[in-house]
């Protein structure tokens, strides 16, 4: 399998490179990497963990409307403009960032980080890659998204001793200058390949035009595909922004919640290494109905039992869904909607993907609040991760039409 890997990376290694680095630097927009800041914003503004999960979620729902206009210019417009236009924006909100010293401010700063890193970065990346290969999209798509798992085991230490030497805000002075002096020149220059392999261009018999958003959102069979790519989002967002509250009910330790980190990236690492050979093997549209199972088995587990290895199981699986369903989600929409459209598609599922995000915290704070309620939530999501993939199984097996 690994030579499978090194062999692709060999022959195509700067279209690699370009979705690993875009995947990379989307950090600076995930939730994972901002809430790492949070103790310190809500002891700089004298806010609690309510009002602030009311700034992020609106920053969330309004980075969500804007990327579903301009996801589609990775269709319309030269990538290469693209990634370095997105790079400047996030560059200048880490800016914004630096010199945040009222509410209004970290609103607007937080909507383009979210917009500009959570966004556009990922979705310029990943149709970047998905246009350019064809035959070995999954494997592809798989050894970019090992980025976003370098910069979730990676950025946690650097930004504590960051934040430990520096305070909060200086730290972002050294993201501007890593996306000024790593990611500008590395993306005009890996860019350059950027052209789809004649593989995928013999392969995409669609329309030249993409598809627009309307088309898309009248089709209730896209809207039931999207769920099942934002289910894992929705469910991982609302356990992290309110970790606290579930580490209280069931009597563990942050410590041991750090610790179990370890497994959920090996897992997701995991998870991206063996996907796209899967992917490539079986198609996304004959593996698509997988992608809630993992998850949903950590919700069972996490409804029934306090155990302390319960929630390493539950990130361990959570890990693996999160991978599996980001890799399966872009190879499934080239499969079933055409490499051409790809941007337009991809940004939409990420728009809805902002909106679940951006629910999910105000969610789950009002379940997670007794354990009895918490554990009626776990319950009731399995169940639906689990309605969902039976659900997902049948439309593509038996009830799929292509879209004119």
């Amino acid at each position: 399998m690994l030579r499978n890997y090194v062999r692709l990376v060999r022959k195509h290694p700067k279209p690699v490179g370009f979705g690993i680095m875009h995947y990379f630097f989307s950090s600076y927009g995930q939730s994972f990497f901002l809430s790492l800041f949070v103790p310190s914003i809500l002891e700089s503004f004298r806010i609690n963990n309510n009002e602030f999960s009311v700034i992020y979620s609106a920053a969330t729902l309004t980075s969500a409307l804007l990327l579903s206009y301009l996801g589609p210019s990775t269709d319309r417009c030269d990538i290469r403009k693209v990634s370095l236009a997105n790079g400047a924006m996030l560059g200048f909100f880490c800016l914004s960032m630096y010199f945040t010293a009222n509410l209004p401010l970290l609103l607007f700063t937080l909507i383009g980080l979210r917009l500009s890193g959570f966004g556009m970065m990922p979705l310029t990346g990943a149709a970047a890659v998905g246009k350019f290969f064809h035959k070995n999209r999954g494997k592809a798509l798989a050894l970019s998204s090992i980025g976003m798992s370098i910069a979730e085991m990676g950025a946690p230490v650097l930004i504590v001793l960051l934040l430990h030497s520096w305070g909060w805000q200086i730290p972002w002075l050294f993201f501007l200058i890593s996306l000024t002096v790593i990611f500008g020149p590395l993306s005009a220059w890996l860019g350059r390949s950027l052209r789809a392999s004649k593989s995928a261009r013999r392969s995409d018999k669609y329309p030249i035009e993409p598809l627009k958003r309307r088309k898309l959102l009248k089709n209730p069979g896209f809207l039931l595909l999207a769920s099942v790519v934002v289910f894992s989002p929705f469910m991982t967002t609302g356990f992290f922004i309110h970790q606290n509250l579930i580490l209280g009910n069931k009597l563990w330790t942050p410590e041991w919640l750090a610790s179990c980190f370890v497994g959920f990236g090996a897992c997701r690492i995991l998870a991206t290494l063996l996907s796209g050979p899967f992917i490539d093997k079986f198609t996304a549209k004959r593996v698509a109905f997988l992608i809630p199972l993992p998850i949903t088995a950590g919700l069972l587990l996490l409804t029934f039992t306090d155990h302390a290895l319960t929630l390493l199981f539950y990130l361990s699986m959570n890990g693996l869904s999160l991978s599996f369903g980001s890799l399966t989600g872009t190879a499934l929409w080239a499969e079933l909607y055409g490499s051409r459209s790809l941007g337009t598609v991809k940004s939409l599922v990420s728009t809805l993907m902002a909106v679940g995000t951006a629910i999910s915290p105000l969610i789950f704070g009002e379940i997670f609040q007794d354990k009895a309620t918490m554990e009626y939530g776990f319950l009731t999501m399995a169940l639906l991760g689990i309605l969902l993939s039976g659900v997902i199984y049948y439309y593509l097996n038996f009830r799929y039409r292509k879209m004119n």
